[in-house]
């Protein structure tokens, strides 16, 4: 058998998506092989993760020092790549704009 996780390498949310938001990350989600192509998962992308742990924070606000953390990772490993206007939204639709304006500072392009 193959492990799936282990617990000193990864962690794994599992959310159950069924909004028209959580549906079209769904579809934007990426294809990739792990564990030499023996097994295939679809990864969201990095705009979705952070649309996610800004739902994550707006519903549960102890998790606001993790996932914003998490956010801040994400921010500047994809800074250049990231889609703003996507994200921005997301900032917007959870009442955060002052939070994506911190982030963003050089205007958010």
């Amino acid at each position: 058998t193959i492990p799936l996780i282990h617990e000193n390498i990864c962690g794994m949310d599992f959310i159950h998506a069924f909004r028209k938001v959580s549906l079209e990350m769904l579809q934007r989600a990426k294809t990739k092989d792990i564990f030499n192509g023996k097994l295939e998962i679809k990864i969201l992308l990095p705009e979705d993760i952070i649309g996610l742990k800004l739902q994550s924070v707006f519903n549960d606000p102890s998790r606001e020092k993790i996932d914003i953390s998490d956010i801040e990772v994400l921010v500047s490993l994809y800074r250049d790549l990231l889609d703003r206007k996507l994200i921005r939204e997301y900032f917007k639709l959870f009442g955060m704009e002052d939070l994506y304006n911190k982030l963003f500072k050089d205007g958010g392009r």
